[in-house]
């Protein structure tokens, strides 16, 4: 068995431990830290350690961001936890105090918060098996199957149906694919058609310009105007909803 397969939660032997430290605290360059002398058998010491380590980091990622949203939700139901630090609404401390103060992105935020909404029922270490990635297309997917008023068993059934193939051995590009192509419906209820929107000259050519964009093409893990328009929706929906509910607080 090769010695750079790892457990679910890999544990440093001491001298992996003595590497992994002089890692982590090192201010050199990667050419300074690891030289090109470093004998053979220091350079597979190495790669077992950064490789235990991003594992390791990955895996605290998938955990702590659902957290993360959570604890957001409770922020919201106590509104002067931001105000006192100079932010009016919940929608503007998460727009602007959590990159300043946390270090946090504003998508990576939202994310983590629908995240906590549409998935809560799952156990943290089924969260970190899936991977954060898979649990935000799991969210948007649950999302878009379920709505106000639906009988508690049918939300359940979609729920189980969407955790059962996300948790099935495919990637996270499968599974996005998997859910366009359910939500796309072959019973004709959600058929692909045409959408007509009158706009002025200037969006039009802003709109041809965002989607051709590869960078946003390469966010949305697709070059699809309708793939690119719906992810949009998924990204603002929470959002500007939430800006609502602070605006009408106010």
């Amino acid at each position: 068995m090769s010695s750079l397969q790892t457990s679910p939660q890999p544990i440093f032997t001491e001298q992996e431990q003595q590497v992994w430290q002089a890692l982590v605290i090192s201010e050199r360059s990667p050419l300074e830290t690891i030289p090109e002398d470093l004998s053979a058998e220091n350079v597979w010491l190495y790669l077992n350690v950064v490789c235990k380590g991003l594992t390791r980091a990955q895996q605290a990622v998938s955990r702590l961001k659902p957290f993360f949203g959570r604890i957001l939700l409770l922020v919201q139901k106590h509104p002067h936890l931001y105000e006192q630090h100079g932010y009016k609404t919940f929608s503007d401390f998460i727009t602007s105090g959590v990159p300043a103060l946390f270090g946090i992105s504003r998508p990576e935020a939202w994310n983590c918060i629908r995240v906590a909404e549409q998935i809560n029922f799952l156990p943290s270490g089924k969260m970190e098996e899936l991977g954060f990635s898979k649990l935000n297309l799991l969210a948007k997917a649950i999302k878009n199957s379920t709505q106000d008023g639906m009988a508690i068993e049918m939300v359940q059934k979609k729920r189980d149906e969407w955790v059962a193939i996300a948790e099935g051995n495919i990637t996270v590009k499968q599974f996005g694919e998997i859910i366009a192509t359910k939500q796309q419906g072959n019973d004709g209820e959600n058929e692909t058609v045409a959408l007509i929107l009158y706009v002025s000259t200037d969006v039009k050519k802003r709109w041809h310009d965002f989607v051709r964009t590869p960078e946003i093409q390469a966010y949305c893990g697709s070059e699809s105007e309708g793939a690119i328009l719906s992810r949009l929706m998924d990204e603002c929906e929470l959002e500007w909803t939430t800006k609502e509910h602070d605006a009408g607080r106010g």
